[in-house]
């Protein structure tokens, strides 16, 4: 059975009009028959009703009005019908098997199972009983047994839409997302009419990275259930990771106006209004999904992000506290407190994690951010070999699971990437007279490794009164591969739109480094800051990193130096191909020497001294990144050399960046004896 779980008004008992004669009880259960294959389910309930105050004994009777009112959203009714129908006829298997469909969506699981078992064993070859008995494991966290019960239901009839879907449904939850996308497509073609099958379809594949086909897919969902507020609420992600942000928004107000209660639509509207930088559209949008569900951890963990990067730090470990207490399970809110500032996680915290961790069953991505808080936590505490052992554990699990999702990092393909870069971007290739580009002197792009300071830069330069951080817009990178002053248009204004009038905006965007000959095509007129950090400070530091991007080269420590090298290679390009155009600020150098490195910084941008730039920890200015807490407070050493604590375990690293180092034809790097 399917249908909404809004309850219509009460439906009167009552199927023929006043002094008209009554039907026979056969032709009536017949006329009630009709009515529910022709979808008339009030016509249908009434004379059901009719027949059952003549027939009261009727199992299948009760089971049809069960059937018929779950269709009109009451469903703790159909619940009581269907049963009542099972004890009248109990070896009626499909009595117990739709018994167990709106248990399972009344929250009650394991009666859900319990009834499918009963249907199996009545009729062992129930491929429908097997489909919702895996509907009742997967609502248990069972996710093994419950693919196991999809399969099977599939092997009894390959042409079961909705067990196809049910498969992705787990395969997903798995992190096998390449396989789940397989089950909805196999859905798709089956049921081409199905929009489930095509929502879950493009919510899949745009979690390959596939997103102009996952824009295509949701599409086609909306198309097929223009009422769906879940087609709508996955139209809406897609659009955001393709940085439609404003389609984005529509979708997920839409979403919401189509299913008020869809507490996901709200969370996502929220997380949208955050990347546009609203903070305060995106505190009241969280603040209103917990408005319409206070209970909701993952809404209280969202607003805690959004105050964290206000920087509301004590109000936002309070969201994330009240999160946990909500739901102790919540790993995204252990991770998100452990990020919130050094020592925040207590000695019961710690044993709390560690105890979720001992536990069977914990999804993939649980588990990684657990391992991530614990060894964020020993880390900041100075313990380093428990530290080290937490990232290492986390890391290997992200591996996997970013595997599992198409994301696989291969050396020789980055390398050779990297060699068409240097390729394609001669020496003279600026000066050949490609065209114009923007005259418009409003960009500054930072870039650099992750975690190599980007951030703090940013900060900086966005303290003066003139300058605006735009944090990481990650946009040009759709442009580079058609560089050229044409493509500048959109990008400036969405950029201008930002800044609100202010003379520099940037843009940091570390991973930008890939692409500086395009961007000095585009906007001759540009600031470029290369930001630099030892090699392996950097490298540790994104081997400690959780990262939201899937960076599949950080999560091995023989990839990262491998990465670091081809990185540090084509910096070496560009500072040919740039000609002294580039700004390159050292890290350490931030840290020993503050105000002679943000006037360097100032005078590049091409502005006036402001005081401001040296109180960067106290601008109050959101901070979305990994580093969101270390540049609320001013300067310190103890992130230089940091690597040292942890020497013992960095052999894989060190050899890595040694077998790479032949590459790089001048090395500007204070490199250290131990390479």
């Amino acid at each position: 059975p399917r249908g909404s779980r809004g309850r219509p008004p009460h439906l009167e008992s009552g199927g023929h009009p006043p002094g008209a004669p009554r039907a026979s009880p056969e032709k009536l259960f017949e006329a009630a028959l009709a009515d529910l294959k022709a979808e008339r389910l009030e016509g249908a309930e009434n004379k059901l009703r009719d027949y059952l105050a003549v027939r009261a004994d009727h199992g299948e009777a009760f089971h049809l009005l069960g059937l018929a009112v779950y269709q009109m959203g009451r469903i703790e009714e159909a619940a009581e019908l269907i049963a009542r129908a099972a004890r009248l006829d109990a070896a009626n298997a499909a009595c117990h098997s739709n018994l167990g469909v709106a248990l399972n969506v009344l929250g009650r699981p394991q009666e859900g199972e319990a009834a499918c078992r009963r249907a199996l064993e009545i009729d062992a070859d129930n491929a429908e009983a097997q489909n919702n008995l895996g509907v009742a494991l997967n609502l248990q966290g069972r996710l093994e047994e419950a693919g196991r019960s999809f399969r099977w239901a599939i092997e009894q009839n390959p042409a079961y839409a909705e067990a196809h879907i049910n498969l992705g449904n787990v395969l997903r939850r798995q992190n096998k997302t390449a396989e789940a996308a397989d089950s909805y497509r196999r859905a798709s073609e089956i049921a081409p009419a199905n929009a489930t099958a095509w929502t879950n379809l493009g919510a899949a594949r745009r979690e390959l990275g596939e997103f102009e086909q996952a824009l295509a897919h949701c599409r086609r969902a909306v198309e097929l259930a223009p009422q769906s507020a879940e087609a709508r609420n996955n139209l809406g992600n897609v659009q955001m990771s393709l940085g439609d942000l404003a389609a984005a928004e529509d979708d997920f107000r839409r979403a919401i106006e189509l299913k008020p209660g869809n507490l996901e639509a709200r969370v996502n509207l929220g997380g949208v209004l955050f990347v546009l930088d609203r903070l305060g559209d995106a505190e009241a949008a969280y603040r209103q999904a917990l408005e319409a569900d206070p209970g909701s951890a993952t809404a209280c963990n969202s607003l805690g992000v959004t105050l964290l990067a206000a920087s509301r730090l004590d109000e936002a470990a309070a969201a994330f506290r009240r999160a946990l207490e909500l739901d102790p399970a919540l790993a995204e809110a252990w991770y998100n407190l452990a990020q919130s500032g050094p020592g925040v996680l207590n000695e019961g915290d710690v044993a709390a994690i560690e105890g979720r961790l001992k536990e069977d069953g914990l999804a993939g991505a649980d588990r990684i951010a657990l391992h991530f808080a614990l060894g964020e936590t020993h880390d900041c505490q100075g313990a380093a070999a428990p530290a080290f052992a937490h990232f290492q554990a986390g890391n290997q699990l992200r591996q996997a699971e970013l595997a599992g999702r198409g994301h696989v990092f291969d050396g020789a393909v980055f390398d050779a990437r990297i060699d068409e870069i240097i390729a394609a971007w001669p020496a003279d290739r600026l000066t050949r007279g490609e065209g114009e580009g923007s005259p418009s002197e409003l960009p500054v792009f930072i870039v650099g490794m992750p975690r190599s300071g980007t951030t703090l830069v940013e900060q900086i330069a966005a303290s003066h009164g003139e300058v605006f951080g735009a944090g990481e817009l990650d946009r040009i990178a759709p442009l580079a591969a058609k560089a050229g002053p044409a493509n500048a248009g959109d990008y400036l204004e969405r950029l201008g739109a930002l800044g609100g009038g202010a003379a520099r905006a940037v843009d940091k965007t570390p991973l930008n480094f890939l692409h500086l000959g395009p961007i000095a095509l585009m906007f001759p007129k540009a600031r470029l800051v290369h930001c630099r950090r030892d090699p392996l400070d950097v490298c540790l530091s994104c081997y400690f990193q959780n990262f939201v991007t899937p960076h599949p080269w950080s999560t091995d420590l023989a990839d990262l130096g491998r990465y670091f090298r081809a990185y540090e290679r084509l910096m070496d390009h560009w500072r040919q191909v740039l000609a002294g155009r580039m700004l390159e600020v050292d890290y350490a150098d931030v840290v020993g020497g503050l105000e002679g490195s943000a006037r360097r910084i100032v005078e590049y941008l091409g502005l006036p001294w402001d005081d401001a730039c040296l109180g960067f920890h106290e601008s109050g200015r959101p901070v979305k990144s990994a580093a969101n807490w270390q540049v609320r407070r001013p300067l310190y050493a103890s992130s230089l050399g940091r690597w040292r604590a942890y020497e013992e375990w960095l052999g894989p690293l060190i050899k890595s960046l040694q077998e790479n180092r032949a590459a790089v034809a001048s090395d500007p790097w204070r490199i250290h004896t131990t390479l």
